[in-house]
């Protein structure tokens, strides 16, 4: 079915565009579905950056964002199409154009963690402390929204205390949610590129491997944030965010590789993601910190059937 809304996609701009806002729209009325679906819309971005001209696709994308616009104002949210676009879009195009310059996509996801990264740097030079700021936000407009639907707080006091603690991290989980994004479009793309042009290898990600250095300033950012405080401690918190979100892929591109060498691959690799969904957030720091010390132990040169 994936492989046939990306083939439909790939016919012309005005499909490309069709699927790209379907899948965007879908993603807004069935909510549970919302982040999944938002990745396929980031990853026919990122198809369509991968496969046509630039000129080509930066026409697919602004007519997306002019068609949801269009559809957003039924509801009197123009603005919405602009902020989807930026959000979801830009950087899996973004991220697609650099992987069809350099043919490496370890360089490609390095580069979406260092653009989150960036960000980090950017709120915290711009806000001064980011977490005052999002205090403030919670304080005088969530909570206020929360009460205007009719929501009863039996406990206000608890949860404002619970919203104090998040609005420390919420700078490193905002700008970690756009960095997997686009990571997650990326690799959709590049999977159904592999597919349909066989211009690319299906098992490309299985080799995913972000090097020495990357793992050695990724290492170094999750100690200190256990140490260090004050404001540097605070954006170590949030870089670390990025950080494990970023290497999170090389650990499955790791248990990928290694479930690959089974005959019975599909039970494993279900098995990897019911756990990381149910151990979440810790599955996935463990998965990341074995991403990062794969950069040195090569765990899949150590086992049977290994490749050079």
């Amino acid at each position: 079915m994936m492989k046939s809304l990306a083939s439909y996609a790939m016919r012309g701009p005005l499909q490309a565009i069709l699927a790209v806002v379907g899948l965007a729209i879908a993603s807004l009325l069935f909510f549970p579905l919302s982040w999944p679906l938002s990745y396929l819309s980031a990853g026919l971005v990122a198809l369509v950056g991968l496969t046509q001209a630039s000129r080509e696709s930066v026409l697919i994308v602004f007519g997306a964002t002019a068609a949801l616009a269009v559809l957003a104002m039924v509801i009197g949210s123009p603005h919405f199409a602009v902020g989807y676009a930026l959000a979801v879009w830009l950087p899996a195009w973004l991220a697609a154009q650099w992987l069809r310059q350099r043919e490496s996509i370890s360089q490609a996801l390095l580069l979406c963690g260092l653009v989150g990264l960036v960000g980090i740097s950017i709120m915290f030079l711009l806000l001064g402390d980011p977490a005052q700021w999002w205090g403030e936000y919670f304080n005088q407009q969530v909570i206020p929204a929360l009460k205007q639907a009719g929501i009863e707080i039996q406990d206000e006091v608890s949860l404002r205390a619970v919203l104090e603690q998040s609005a420390r991290l919420m700078t490193g989980a905002m700008l970690t949610t756009l960095v997997l994004s686009a990571i997650i479009g990326l690799l959709a793309g590049r999977y159904w590129q592999a597919l349909l042009f066989g211009t690319a290898s299906p098992g490309e990600f299985h080799q995913l491997r972000l090097g020495t250095l990357a793992a050695g300033v990724a290492l170094a950012i999750v100690a200190l944030a256990q140490f260090v405080g004050g404001l540097p401690g605070q954006w170590l918190v949030n870089a670390a965010t990025v950080v494990v979100g970023v290497f999170l892929f090389q650990g499955l591109a790791v248990g990928h590789a290694l479930a690959a060498r089974s005959q019975n691959a599909q039970p494993w690799l279900v098995a990897l993601y019911i756990v990381l969904l149910f151990t979440l957030p810790y599955g996935a720091i463990a998965i990341a910190m074995l991403g990062i010390l794969d950069n040195w132990i090569e765990l899949r040169r150590r086992f049977p059937g290994a490749t050079g």
